[in-house]
């Protein structure tokens, strides 16, 4: 059955003291609510099967292997839209990430962003295949 979830903001996080910061900050800006599941990404992310609603924007920055990431992104790009933002922390932290990240990049219908520290994904039918862009800030 799913359920619905007016809180706009859905959030996962594994160490139960980040979730009291979490929520002290989500009480200062979301006036609409939130809701913070606490646990690690494989045990809890299926509450999203639950919930009726695709996402607008989706912030991974957690386990910071190749399998883990891919398998978050393909499970959590169904609960998005035409116009949804994914956003990928620590794209270069690790060889796995920096391989992950090209993986995820190429997927098909995908516009990417790579800003080095972290890649930005949205989704587009227009694209052919994948459109790539890369911006790097430097002093």
């Amino acid at each position: 059955m799913k359920i619905m979830v007016h809180n706009p903001y859905l959030t996962f996080e594994g160490v139960p003291d980040l979730c009291k910061i979490a929520e002290n900050r989500f009480n200062q800006i979301a006036a609409n609510g939130f809701k913070i599941v606490q646990g690690f990404y494989d045990d809890t992310l299926s509450i999203v099967e639950e919930i009726d609603k695709k996402y607008d924007l989706i912030f991974i920055d957690g386990n910071l292997k190749y399998e883990p990431t891919l398998k978050y992104f393909n499970y959590l790009k169904n609960y998005c839209h035409q116009n949804s933002v994914i956003i990928f922390d620590d794209i270069n932290w690790s060889n796995e990430m920096i391989r992950v990240w090209k993986k995820i990049e190429s997927s098909e219908h995908v516009v990417s962003i790579d800003l080095f520290n972290i890649g930005i994904i949205t989704f587009s039918k227009d694209a052919e295949l994948n459109t790539k862009f890369s911006l790097f800030y430097s002093l």
